[in-house]
């Protein structure tokens, strides 16, 4: 991982307040992504959001996390032109909505 991105995290980090709802420190960490100083390319600061979430979470919900972010690489590839078996993928019954986030906070 990039160096910026890993100086975005532990920034982003620090103003995460692990007693609200996942959802929500995603909204947060997303929104400081978006202003960070360091980092401009959109990837880079989905990726900082991410990664500041994910340090920051309860093993349980890093398996969430986890699980939605393989479906995500999974359509990904999939839209590049790369065969994935979709009934290998963990599907969670209780997915977060990352990339929906992701969205609102470019509309705020």
């Amino acid at each position: 991982m990039d160096n910026t991105i890993l100086i975005a995290i532990t920034e982003i980090k620090q103003g995460i307040d692990n007693t609200d709802p996942i959802e929500d420190r995603f909204r947060h960490a997303m929104k400081q992504a978006r202003g960070h100083w360091l980092i401009i390319k959109e990837d880079e600061q989905l990726r900082a959001a991410i990664g500041a979430v994910l340090v920051t979470a309860t093993e349980e919900e890093q398996e969430r996390i986890n699980a939605e972010l393989a479906v995500i690489k999974a359509l990904n590839a999939a839209a590049r032109g790369v065969s994935i078996d979709f009934d290998r993928l963990e599907m969670n019954d209780n997915p977060i909505g990352i990339l929906k986030l992701w969205e609102e906070t470019n509309n705020d």
